[in-house]
């Protein structure tokens, strides 16, 4: 993986902008977890978006991408690091932990289908067993997901207890996908495996949960705690990035 990073990202860059390589190159590699303590979490999730950041301080995108880089680009990430999540496999004694072929090639393929004689295990959530991330291991999607569901005329916060609501538009909005994902991995009531996010089905609106609630969440627990932010790799442009 680190070998192919520079290969990988050089097609996203026009050729006038290969030089970010050298910066563009750590923020690529740290976003998919860390090999030798075999965990990811929320720590490996910012480093990604601030790898989108870094993309648009070069110009590769700008202000009109900004939705699609949510709903398509952060949303593939999460479906590619899900099968991460919930499955590894080691292999020949050693661990095969992602091919970078599926990031920007096969992260849209729905069952990518793993190597012969390979034995499946689970991946550590990173910060004390998941405790910064809503899910475990994520916690932007719930942010971006409240915001894609303000003033929707019929989803309220109250509507992840809904079973037909999230199985009918967990494909469609970042929350309930998010919401579905917990369901699908954590056995028993909402209100025992994830209270904080059963707490938050109490809020009255969207603009509350992801405007105010959530993005202090995060302010507090993930970039302004030393476990997950020991996880972002920073190198310069990362440094106009004001928190």
């Amino acid at each position: 993986m680190v070998a192919a990073a520079p290969q990988l990202l050089t097609p996203a860059l026009p050729p006038h902008l290969h030089a970010a390589l050298i910066e563009l190159v750590p923020y690529f590699i740290h976003s998919f977890g860390n090999r030798s303590r075999i965990d990811y979490g929320t720590g490996h999730e910012t480093t990604f978006c601030a790898l989108l950041y870094c993309l648009a301080v070069v110009g590769v995108v700008g202000p009109e991408d900004c939705q699609a880089l949510v709903t398509r680009v952060y949303a593939a990430y999460l479906r590619l690091m899900r099968k991460v999540q919930t499955t590894y496999w080691c292999v020949g004694g050693w661990l095969e932990w992602v091919c970078m072929g599926w990031v920007w090639l096969g992260w849209m393929w729905n069952d990518p289908t793993p190597p012969q004689n390979t034995s499946t295990l689970r991946l550590e959530p990173a910060g004390s067993h998941g405790v910064w991330g809503l899910d475990d291991y994520q916690f932007l999607s719930f942010i971006w997901g409240a915001a894609q569901l303000i003033n929707h005329p019929m989803i309220r916060p109250t509507s992840i207890h809904n079973n037909d609501i999230i199985s009918s538009y967990a494909s469609e909005y970042l929350y309930l996908d998010s919401v579905a994902f917990v369901l699908r991995v954590k056995k028993g009531p909402l209100a025992e495996t994830s209270p904080m996010l059963n707490d938050i089905s109490g809020v009255p609106s969207w603009a509350k949960v992801g405007g105010v609630g959530l993005v202090w969440c995060v302010c507090v627990f993930c970039v302004g705690h030393v476990f997950c932010v020991g996880h972002v790799f920073c190198v310069g442009m990362c440094f106009v990035l004001d928190m």
